[in-house]
């Protein structure tokens, strides 16, 4: 039997969120952001189903040695990758229009 390599599908490439991010243009926690804000993942940086389902997404969950604790991270396909830069054009979302707000840490003295 003869194979011909050039009609074998390809594997399926993922890229995490800071590399996708990266290839647009784009910073890490601002794309994290726009991704929140435009519901394609939740407050918790945990995908929707339904851009799982599409195989847009897929979740790894890595664990720590160090700690009792899984990781988990977001990894986004070729598709996936197409899909949000067709969202961001159709939108015209440019990363300055998405404001981070920075996290002050307080110190009160207690007497």
């Amino acid at each position: 039997m003869k194979f011909n390599l050039s009609t074998l599908p390809e594997p399926e490439q993922f890229f995490t969120v800071g590399e996708t991010a990266k290839s647009l243009g784009w910073g890490q926690n601002k794309f994290f952001k726009m991704l929140r804000e435009n519901k394609i993942l939740m407050d918790n940086n945990e995908p929707y189903q339904e851009y799982l389902d599409l195989n847009y997404l897929k979740v790894h969950f890595k664990p720590r040695d160090y700690q009792r604790r899984i990781d988990l991270v977001v990894l986004i396909s070729l598709k996936g990758r197409k899909y949000l830069k067709e969202l961001i054009e159709t939108l015209e979302i440019k990363p300055s229009m998405i404001k981070i707000e920075r996290r002050r840490k307080f110190f009160v003295d207690v007497y």
